[in-house]
């Protein structure tokens, strides 16, 4: 689903099976399967109540991103709650990331805009390849930033992951590691 502008309530889907023929190597431009996608939407976006599921039974170099919000171009924020996402599957061969949930845009440009991913489950299960599998992302490849990600904005959430890479912000980050980054 992918969200372009205006003020928009999304819930109540299931999304699954998304795949990505893609054979790119390049990690600022990697092949990806989104269930939700922000780029610049403006207004406020609430995704609630949904069940995402991806990766399972591809074998491809694809970065899967259960909600991705992506650009900091249009101030816009990201109300993302009680949302069941499942990242799995195993990567034959490549070093594509995926994420449950991903504020970034695969480059060192940092994502500001406002997010606030609370009650929800992130799991990723996906394995293979070199690439690592998070359940929750600050800006992939960029410098961390608070900006946008308030004190407690990530809150209550199940996050399942690779123990060494529950998250990632300005670093891999231990669950630990990530309650303390995101203050939340």
């Amino acid at each position: 689903v992918a969200i372009y502008a205006g003020s928009t309530d999304l819930f109540a889907n299931t999304i699954y099976d998304i795949s990505n023929a893609s054979t790119s190597v390049t990690a600022a431009t990697p092949g990806t399967a989104t269930g939700f996608f922000m780029r610049q939407p403006g207004g406020t976006i609430n995704i609630y109540n949904n069940m995402v599921s991806l990766g399972n039974g591809q074998t491809g170099n694809t970065s899967f991103n259960g909600i991705w919000q992506q650009n900091s171009a249009v101030a816009y924020t990201l109300n993302a709650s009680y949302n069941t996402i499942n990242i799995e599957g195993t990567v034959a061969a490549g070093a594509q990331p995926s994420f449950g949930l991903n504020r970034g845009s695969y480059s060192a440009t940092q994502v500001t805009v406002a997010v606030n991913p609370k009650n929800n489950i992130f799991n990723n299960t996906r394995s293979g390849g070199t690439g690592k599998h998070y359940a929750i992302a600050n800006n992939y490849l960029a410098a961390a930033t608070a900006t946008g990600w308030g004190t407690g904005a990530s809150n209550n959430n199940v996050l399942n992951a690779n123990a060494a890479t529950v998250g990632y912000w300005g670093a891999d980050q231990t669950f630990a590691g990530w309650q303390a980054a995101s203050a939340g």
